[in-house]
């Protein structure tokens, strides 16, 4: 009984800590660049998922290059 308690515990606290952790991620393409200023158009709308004033991560995209040496 202690067992199951503590695994529907564990579960219900994985559960609600997840919430948090998903992030919104979107391609979209450099506009503009300024001194430090980026202006970003992208795929989808942003207005719901991206808020003025937010942090945001930029991962170039990697060019793929042929293997040498095979």
């Amino acid at each position: 009984m202690k067992r199951l308690i503590m695994i529907l515990l564990a579960g219900s606290l994985i559960a609600t800590g997840a919430n948090g952790v998903f992030a919104a991620s979107d391609r979209c393409t450099v506009i503009e660049a300024d001194g430090n200023r980026l202006i970003l158009e992208c795929r989808k709308e942003t207005e719901t998922v991206f808020n003025p004033g937010s942090g945001v991560k930029i991962k170039t995209d990697r060019k793929r290059g042929s293997m040498e040496g095979c």
